[in-house]
């Protein structure tokens, strides 16, 4: 898990960048069904603003293989 992911590639001597209130999730699931139900709890959360599906794709396997991007609310 990416928590305030990076915009950009490490450098030496360069200054590192975020986006800040932002969490970026990568992962996989054999399951679309618990999937689905996690997806649904993000939307009752109440301390992020916005989500988005950003990859769902299915492998040959037949995984489902994802990225969520996560906005979080100003506290």
């Amino acid at each position: 898990m990416a928590v305030f992911p990076l915009t950009k590639e490490i450098k030496a001597n360069e200054k590192v960048s975020f986006t800040a209130r932002q969490i970026v999730l990568k992962g996989s699931t054999i399951d679309e069904s618990i999937f689905n139900d996690w997806i649904s709890t993000f939307k009752t959360l109440n301390w992020i603003s916005n989500f988005e599906i950003t990859t769902l794709k299915k492998d040959k396997k037949d995984i489902s293989v994802f990225e969520l991007k996560i906005t979080l609310k100003d506290v």
